[in-house]
C-alpha cells in the first residue's frame, strides 16, 4: 500500500497480473478502477521495492506461485475480491499484532505516510500528486503531515 500510494479499495481489487516487475527495483501496478477514476479507465503506478519489502513480496509470491494470474491477490473464500471492511479489519489486526496500536494508524496512514515521505525527500509535489492520483491540490494536502522547518 505504502510504496504505490494505494487506497484500500484499490488494494481489494488487485490481481496478480496487475503487478509487473520492470527491472532493477522498479515495479508497475495496474489500477483497474479507483475512487479517483470513476470512468474506470484505469491507471498505472510505478514504484520501487527493495530490502525487506521486496523480500516479503517475493516470499508471498512463492507461497502463491500456483495461483492463476487473474486471481485476486486478496481473495475471499469464493475467489472474489475481499471486501474493504475485511481488508481493513485484517490490517488493523496485523498492526495490533505488531504492537503498533499505540501509533493510532489508520488506513489513510499508508497513503499519507508515502505522501509525507516523498515530500520530505524533496519530490516535486506535482509528481507526488500524479503518483497518488490526486486531481486537486486541496485533497492532496490533506495527506501531507506537518513538518518542522
Amino acid at each position: 500500500m505504502f510504496s504505490a500510494f494505494l487506497r484500500i479499495g484499490e488494494l481489494c481489487n488487485l490481481r496478480f497480473s496487475d503487478v509487473r516487475f520492470k527491472g532493477e527495483d522498479v515495479w508497475w501496478l495496474k489500477i483497474r478502477r479507483s475512487k479517483t477514476d470513476q470512468k474506470g479507465l484505469g491507471s498505472a503506478v510505478a514504484f520501487r521495492l527493495k530490502g525487506d519489502a521486496l523480500m516479503l513480496w517475493t516470499r508471498f509470491r512463492e507461497l502463491h506461485s500456483q495461483n492463476p494470474q487473474e486471481d485476486f491477490i486478496f481473495s475471499n473464500s469464493r475467489g472474489g475480491p475481499s471486501s474493504r471492511d475485511y481488508i481493513a479489519r485484517r490490517i488493523k489486526r496485523t498492526l495490533a499484532d505488531a504492537g503498533l496500536q499505540h501509533r493510532n494508524l489508520t488506513l489513510h496512514s499508508f497513503c499519507g505516510g508515502a505522501t509525507t515521505t516523498a515530500i520530505r525527500a524533496g519530490v516535486d509535489p506535482s509528481n507526488v500528486m500524479r503518483v497518488g492520483r490526486w486531481k486537486f491540490q486541496k485533497s492532496f494536502l490533506c495527506y501531507v503531515e506537518p513538518s518542522p522547518l
